[in-house]
């Protein structure tokens, strides 16, 4: 049996302490279905906006589920 993971510290702070936040979180969801896992795991994914982006990419790369802490700065990076 053959597990395919992916953990990534994504760095989705949103503007301005993050340079292009949007686009990085694009860029990743964009080669997900790539590399055809079985699970992602993302860090830091302080912005709703990183987050709602990261879950779609996911769906559309067949990973059906996702959860998250939806608190700013507490335990959801």
């Amino acid at each position: 049996m053959q597990l395919r993971l992916l953990t990534l510290n994504v760095w989705g702070f949103p503007a301005p302490v993050s340079r292009i936040p949007d686009a990085r979180m694009r860029a990743i969801g964009e080669r997900l279905p790539d590399l055809e896992l079985d699970a992602a795991l993302f860090q830091e994914v302080w912005s709703a906006s990183a987050r709602a982006e990261l879950i779609a990419a996911g769906t559309r790369a067949g990973l059906a589920y996702s959860w998250s802490r939806d608190a700013m700065f507490r335990n959801s990076g």
